[in-house]
Formats: C-alpha cells, sequence, structure tokens
C-alpha cells in the first residue's frame, strides 16, 4: 500500500529538566500486511495516532531542552524507533519521523528561558575569557622562561669565549716568555763562550748591556741633552766589558 501520515498537533509535555513545551510532529507510515491491518486491530489510524501521541509524550520528557534544540535528528529516530516497535504487529511500519515545531509552552517560560540562556552565554564567554587569559599567562610564562634560557645560554658562552680568549692569551704568553728564555739561553752561552766561561764577567756584560740601552733611551729623549756618568754608581766598568766585546765582535767579523 501507499505511504501515509499522521500529524500530532500541539501536544504538551515536559523535558527531562522539567521545561513545559508544546511540540508538533508528523509521522509517515506504510501498511505491508492489510489482512493485520485490517483483523488484528479495530482501527490502525487511530491506534497509530494514539500510540505516536502518547510516546512522543514520553520521548521529549528522556531529554533535556537545550539538547532538543540542538539535535532534533536524536529525538526523530527515538521516536521513530519506539512506535515501529509498536505498531509493528499490526502489519504497519513506520518510515519517517519530523519534529515541525518545538518551543516553550507559554511567553512566561520563554522569558525564563531567555534569561536562563543569557546567563550562560555568560558563562561561557566568562570561560573563555579566563581561558585567554590563562593561555596569554601561559604564553608570557613560557616567554621569560625562554628568554632567561637564552641569556643563561648567551652568558655562558660569553664566559666560554672569554676563557679560551685567556687561555690562548696565557698560552700565546707563554710562548713569548719561552721564546725570550731560550734566546737569552742561547745568548748568554755565547757570552759566556766569548768570556772563557767566567759567570762574573758574563753577569756584567747583561748588566752593561741593560745600562746601555737605558742610556741609548735617555740620550735619544726630547728633554736629554746633557747626561752626566757617574764612575761610582752607573757601571762604567761594566760598560767597559760590553765595549770591549763589542769591538772584539767587529773584529771577528772583519776578518
Amino acid at each position: 500500500m501507499r505511504e501515509a501520515g499522521m500529524t500530532v498537533e500541539k501536544i504538551d509535555a515536559y523535558t527531562k529538566d522539567n521545561v513545559p513545551v508544546q511540540l508538533s510532529a508528523v509521522l509517515f507510515y506504510q501498511v505491508k500486511n492489510a489482512y493485520k491491518a485490517c483483523f488484528d486491530v479495530t482501527d490502525y489510524r487511530s491506534g497509530i495516532r494514539s500510540v505516536g501521541t502518547s510516546s512522543l509524550r514520553s520521548i521529549v520528557g528522556q531529554f533535556e531542552y537545550d539538547q532538543i534544540i540542538g539535535d532534533r535528528n536524536k529525538l526523530n529516530k527515538e521516536w521513530l524507533f519506539v512506535v515501529g516497535n509498536s505498531i509493528e504487529h499490526w502489519g504497519v511500519q513506520t518510515t519517517k519521523t519530523e519534529i515541525q515545531s518545538f518551543g516553550p509552552l507559554d511567553a512566561s517560560v520563554a522569558k525564563t528561558l531567555e534569561k536562563q540562556m543569557d546567563a550562560e552565554r555568560d558563562r561561557r564567554q566568562q570561560e573563555l575569557n579566563t581561558r585567554a587569559k590563562v593561555n596569554i599567562s601561559e604564553g608570557e610564562k613560557q616567554s621569560t622562561i625562554l628568554q632567561s634560557e637564552g641569556s643563561l645560554i648567551a652568558t655562558k658562552n660569553l664566559a666560554d669565549a672569554g676563557l679560551l680568549t685567556a687561555q690562548k692569551q696565557a698560552e700565546g704568553q707563554k710562548y713569548l716568555i719561552e721564546q725570550e728564555t731560550l734566546a737569552l739561553t742561547q745568548q748568554l752561552r755565547a757570552i759566556r763562550k766569548e768570556l772563557n766561561d767566567d759567570h762574573y764577567l758574563t753577569v756584567q756584560y747583561l748588566l752593561a748591556r741593560r745600562r746601555f740601552d737605558e742610556l741609548q733611551a735617555i740620550a735619544n729623549g726630547k728633554n736629554n741633552s746633557i747626561y752626566f756618568i757617574n764612575n761610582q754608581t752607573e757601571g762604567v766598568d761594566s760598560l767597559k766589558i760590553f765595549s770591549d766585546l763589542m769591538n772584539k765582535d767587529k773584529t771577528h767579523k772583519n776578518l
């Protein structure tokens, strides 16, 4: 047989959270077994209407108001299942259900629900704002931590670089001292050899050489035109030894 429809007009019901509501719906069905539809029930149309109306009111009580407002499909599926099981033995099969209208029972209920919804929206907005502030604070905290860690790393790198530079400088100074010491040692050996291994004369020569360099620096200075040498204090004897060795070295070179 052809598919038929039945309308449930403006029935009153209560949701799971005790909100009085009014709704209308339509139920589509199809007779699959005409014999049962005629002889197993007095009036299958009236029976379907009664079952549909009572079951719809009962099913609304299983859902909260916001659930139905947010998603009517769950209510439609549940109503289709319940009515289908109830009228199947009459040889009738439900094919589709649809909630056409759904809302609060009267204006006062609607106003109360509107206030509740406004309060809920405010609460959710406050939660979002709080979460945003927490996220910002957490971000600032992480940024501070990263900056601190970066500063520590930079300080450590600078310290390591300074230490490495100091080590290189120390190694350079050590190398210069070693080279100067080596040169001085070789010089001492050469002078001592010229002086027939006389340690005293060697020391006197070195003192004279140092004094000669000092006098030469004084002589080259801009503020000194005349300088008097004291025979007892200026080490003239040492200078004579230095002069003799220098003349001897020039003689060897000329030969």
